[in-house]
């Protein structure tokens, strides 16, 4: 599926770009392996956007610790408050949130039934990602 049916989610590129051309620093946290992520990202044109990866093989704990966000604080040398993380993931919102990063819950359709959950543990809710552009360009 990831080598070729996962698209970028509407708004996605936009964002990607808006980020970058601002000279912003962008990481993927993901619990998939690299075998699946790094051929996604390179058929999706989007892998130069990034500027480190780590996967839960990496920190050998599920992204639900909080290890996965913490140790791409440190390799940004950022503290979690100066850190935006974007997920659609309900636990893994809550997780980044609840370890001090600024958070922005994505909807998605897969989790749809955790909005309520996905809002109360965010800083941010957004529809899609062309939602947070029109928001970082007022």
């Amino acid at each position: 599926m990831y080598h070729h049916q996962v698209l970028l989610k509407p708004g996605a590129l936009t964002l990607l770009k808006l980020l970058k051309k601002r000279n912003l620093k962008m990481a993927i946290a993901t619990a998939n392996d690299e075998e699946l992520y790094l051929p996604c990202l390179e058929r999706l044109g989007i892998k130069e956007y990034f500027d480190f990866f780590a996967d839960v093989n990496l920190v050998k704990k599920g992204k639900d610790s909080g290890e996965i966000y913490l140790y791409l604080a440190e390799k940004f040398k950022l503290k979690p408050e100066n850190i935006m993380v974007l997920e659609d993931m309900s636990t893994c919102i809550k997780t980044a949130h609840d370890h001090g990063f600024f958070t922005v819950a994505v909807a998605d359709g897969a989790s749809k039934d955790f909005i309520k959950e996905k809002r109360t543990n965010s800083d941010l809710y957004i529809e899609s990602f062309d939602e947070l552009v029109g928001l970082i360009l007022e």
